[in-house]
């Protein structure tokens, strides 16, 4: 089924009854079809091979959460902006769960949290043609009216469980675009600072002394002071220098 809408993300969108995975469908459209446009939706009531950060499998109920792919064409954004990225999706979503009364924030890089469980991930794909995103596949799993979930899954919630609310999945999926649309707007129009500060201010243990895990099993104790444009995590360690970590070389306790 494809659905139009008035604005550019979700204009058009490619709806699944049950699909693979929302991103790999969204690959193969850019592999076959130069033509797809900029902000083409891919959103799907299940997926069967749904996945994560480090092709983490992201286990949902079917036609109960929010899964979908937005296919982007930025036109002419530098690779050293492409965190940016993430932090437009990042902000999209805790922006929606924000005007639900939720208190969402950012688990860095764009893990989205309520207190202290995850509600939703987002997962980026990018193609570079020189020195320049050619086009990117922003994923997005968003739990929504689930209330059980598999036993391997950690601290997870949901829209349902925080508000005791059900919601229409197709409602916030439109509701959802139109924030994402505000945010890349202003990407586009290359308000950096203000989408970085943004970002900074809603960051999950931001200038709390947290417990943290390094590649080698070690841990410390450490405080978020920012992140940088490349999406370097920099840390305030115990002797008080700051350290920056990658994804891969640090983990959240």
């Amino acid at each position: 089924m494809i659905l139009l809408s008035a604005l550019i993300i979700g204009n058009p969108t490619l709806e699944f009854d049950e699909i693979d995975s929302t991103n790999d469908q969204a690959t193969r459209l850019l592999n076959n079809d130069n033509s797809i446009s900029d902000g083409t939706v891919i959103f799907a009531h299940h997926q069967t091979k749904g996945r994560g950060q480090f092709d983490a499998k992201w286990l949902t109920n079917k036609a109960e959460n929010l899964t979908m792919s937005i296919i982007l064409k930025p036109s002419q954004l530098h690779i050293k902006k492409q965190f940016y990225l993430t932090i437009i999706s990042s902000l999209s979503v805790i922006s929606l769960l924000r005007s639900y009364g939720m208190t969402a924030l950012i688990k860095w890089p764009n893990d989205i949290y309520v207190a202290k469980n995850k509600i939703a991930g987002i997962l980026i794909q990018n193609s570079i043609a020189g020195h320049d995103i050619q086009s990117s596949i922003v994923g997005i799993g968003l739990n929504v009216n689930q209330q059980t979930f598999h036993p391997s899954v950690p601290n997870p919630t949901s829209i349902l469980l925080e508000t005791a609310i059900k919601q229409d999945l197709s409602a916030i999926r439109r509701q959802l675009c139109t924030h994402f649309e505000a945010y890349y707007t202003d990407l586009i129009n290359d308000h950096s600072d203000t989408l970085m500060s943004q970002y900074l201010d809603s960051l999950y243990q931001r200038n709390k002394v947290a417990t943290y895990q390094k590649q080698d099993g070690t841990t410390f104790n450490g405080m978020i002071k920012y992140v940088d444009d490349a999406g370097l995590l920099h840390l305030e360690v115990e002797d008080s220098s700051i350290q920056s970590f990658t994804l891969k070389e640090i983990r959240f306790l």
